[in-house]
């Protein structure tokens, strides 16, 4: 075993524990997770680079523990039992996890790990019904390994999947996404909007709004509001589309059936309206974020 962390501690290389002011990041400021990045940089659980956080860098299995368990237990010194021993003593994570220390973390290992923490250390229970309220995520059903953790990590609002509403497990874990995963596992007010298992009319959350647009260059953010309600305070980056103008035309303006579209008004009966409308007519990935009422980030004007 010591062996074991000997070669680990070799071979992988940890976050520097520095406490670090959000504005401080030069890269973080207009994104989608820098709420979870502050939260962490407040706990000095960062990797600062010249003043970047590097948000989209993949981290290693090792790092990953390591930000759970500091989060968690503060920060291990000379002395301290270490956070892989840490995570091994709280049945985070198995032995034969070590193997692959070193290595790209992948999203369903991370969310494995995020699982067995609310079990083992939080005492959280897991929810009924969770693989119902996952069914939205397109390769949820060819998960068999992580099928468990992904669906009660869904249903509970931690994980929120990737553009599609896919959740991409075999992907390796970037630091923002490691951040969202830490401090929504730790703090519940934080999590998402759990999806409902019994309902099509959901809505999709500001973050993962942002997070689509920020990586998806094809995805659509369309308000379907009149073009003067739009004027005057509309979500960057969104395309005007009027719900009546839409329907009219059949909705000609939007050609491709098989982009993300993200529909929103002011309310959210219009883009309730939008969001059948487009289901009907064979879109693929339609998403309703209802109000602008709910964009708690600034809007921009004409």
């Amino acid at each position: 075993m010591i062996k074991k962390l000997a070669v680990v501690l070799v071979l992988c290389f940890t976050f520097q524990m520095t406490a670090f002011a959000s504005s401080g990041f030069t890269d973080v400021q207009d994104h989608w997770a820098k709420q979870y990045i502050d939260e962490m940089a407040k706990k000095g659980v960062v990797n600062v680079t010249d003043g970047s956080f590097d948000p989209d860098m993949e981290v290693t299995l090792y790092q990953f523990v390591a930000m759970l368990m500091e989060y968690k237990f503060g920060k291990q010194g000379a002395g301290d039992p270490g956070y892989i021993e840490l995570a091994l003593e709280n049945e985070i994570i198995a032995e034969s996890d070590l193997d692959n220390a070193g290595e790209v973390i992948p999203r369903l290992t991370a969310v494995r790990f995020c699982h067995w923490a609310l079990l083992n250390i939080l005492d959280e229970e897991d929810e009924e019904n969770a693989s119902a309220a996952a069914r939205d995520l397109n390769d949820f059903n060819s998960c068999h390994m992580c099928r468990e953790h992904v669906s009660q990590l869904y249903a509970k609002g931690i994980i929120t999947g990737r553009p599609g509403f896919v959740f991409d497990g075999d992907s390796g874990l970037t630091k923002a996404e490691a951040c969202t995963l830490v401090i929504r596992a730790f703090h519940p007010s934080l999590r998402a909007e759990p999806l409902a298992p019994d309902s099509n009319d959901v809505l999709i959350s500001p973050d993962s709004v942002l997070y689509i647009l920020q990586t998806d260059e094809k995805a659509l953010l369309v308000d379907v509001r009149s073009q003067e309600e739009h004027a005057g305070g509309y979500i960057p980056g969104s395309i005007c589309i009027p719900l009546n103008e839409l329907i009219e035309s059949n909705a000609e303006q939007l050609p491709d059936k098989n982009v993300v579209i993200i529909v929103y008004c002011q309310a959210g009966s219009r883009s309730q309206q939008a969001y059948e409308f487009l289901l009907e007519l064979g879109y693929l990935y339609v998403y309703n974020m209802g109000g602008v009422v709910n964009w708690p980030y600034d809007l921009e004007t004409r």
